[in-house]
């Protein structure tokens, strides 16, 4: 278990004045005692400090203080890591869990400033056991920093395991200072590189084929009997992904359940389709079509839980709701698919096979897990004439469905 703690400093342009930067402790109970966990130094205009705790917990509680060369400013009030992190998971938790998933990797910080730009100091590489090859065939990341989102392959045999510097074969924009969360990668990258698919692309492809049941709520026009979706929502583009639809009545009682929108059809509209329905709303009603929508664009970015403006999650604290054992069941097909591509023949064979195993358990993950209501098949009037033997009509239908 790790918690990913995100501190920001929005005045950090004038703090830098006083503070070299945050401190961050931690503690199992509110009352303490505290223990420092990192020293976080301050980046001209970056505001966002985020730091992995590798060794936190659910229950864990933290404190922040700016420090100087010789001292410490005020603490803050200590905090519950819940209080947070709130409900779902982040995409750096999705990221090392599949991490684990695919096999080597190391999440760990800079102990010392870089001297250049293409050199990361580590003080866990600090042991004459490990051979100057250890990173061979590994990615370095940066997740936060001034070289947030940047990967590097680690030079083949460029481990000094006497300092824990660790050389990389093209530099990084900046130099990594002291205190950097550095994440080292075998098998995959953590993004896409080197002609490679990495993690955090099978995290959002992951989120895309799994969903949650949402209604969406579509304010009411009178006499207009077709609603456009496609624009509102870019992911609804078939019928399939509806459910049902309902509708609220204006100044109705929160309290009230929907009313069942009793006919209604999908439009197809090429890249806006849209809903029919038969009875007209009103000024003030909602409309309210019950989807199954993707958890990918089901996300909380900062500000609670919605529909998102982009699909996936891009920064390192975005969350989703999926728990996290189905994003490794799920994630260990497209890793092993992805490793199917690379090696030798008998090694990409294996993994084809293994993702052909690792398929089947996500399908019944699904099947077990993700929610599967049972959807009204007649919604919108259809009319049935039963025709005489000599295939004369009635004249008139006999039986209109639904209602």
């Amino acid at each position: 278990m790790s918690n990913t703690i995100t501190l920001q400093e929005p005045n950090v342009n004038t703090l830098m004045g006083t503070y070299l930067g945050i401190q961050l402790e931690r503690a199992h109970v509110q009352s303490g005692p505290f223990s420092l966990l990192v020293q976080l130094p301050y980046v001209l205009n970056q505001t966002l400090y985020t730091y992995v705790d590798a060794g936190g917990v659910v229950t864990d509680w933290y404190r922040t203080a700016r420090y100087t060369a010789s001292s410490l400013g005020p603490y803050s009030p200590a905090w519950p890591v819940q209080s947070q992190q709130g409900a779902g998971f982040s995409l750096t938790q999705y990221r090392h869990r599949l991490a684990d998933a695919a096999g080597f990797n190391v999440m760990t910080q800079a102990t010392s400033d870089a001297p250049t730009t293409n050199q990361v100091i580590v003080g866990d590489f600090q042991s004459t056991e490990l051979e100057p090859s250890f990173l061979g065939n590994t990615w370095e990341y940066q997740p936060s920093g001034p070289n947030a989102g940047q990967v590097r392959r680690v030079m083949y045999g460029g481990l000094q395991n006497g300092t824990g510097t660790v050389a990389l074969e093209r530099a990084h924009t900046n130099l990594t200072l002291g205190g950097t969360q550095v994440e080292f990668y075998g098998k995959l990258p953590p993004v896409r590189y080197e002609g490679r698919l990495g993690l955090n692309d099978i995290v959002n492809r992951v989120l895309a084929e799994c969903w949650t049941i949402q209604k969406l709520s579509i304010p009411g026009v009178p006499n207009q009997r077709l609603y456009p979706v496609g624009t509102l929502f870019p992911w609804l583009q078939a019928e399939d992904q509806l459910v049902e639809v309902y509708y609220r009545p204006a100044n109705s009682d929160p309290n009230a359940a929907d009313q069942l929108m009793l006919n209604w059809r999908w439009v197809s509209g090429g890249d806006n389709p849209g809903i029919e329905i038969a009875q007209l709303l009103n000024t003030g009603d909602t409309l309210l079509p019950q989807c199954y929508v993707p958890m990918s664009w089901w996300l909380n970015t900062g500000t609670g839980f919605g529909l998102g403006i982009t699909e996936g999650l891009q920064q390192e604290t975005d969350r989703a709701i999926l728990p996290i054992n189905g994003m490794e069941i799920i994630g260990q097909a497209y890793i092993n698919q992805e490793l199917s591509k690379w090696g030798l023949p008998d090694d990409q064979n294996t993994f084809r096979q293994q993702r052909a195993q690792a398929r089947a358990a996500a399908n019944q993950w699904k099947r077990l897990t993700l929610e599967h209501p049972k959807v009204r098949k007649q919604h919108w009037p259809s009319v049935l004439t039963v025709r005489s033997r000599d295939n004369f009509g009635y004249g008139q239908p006999t039986l209109s469905t639904p209602g």
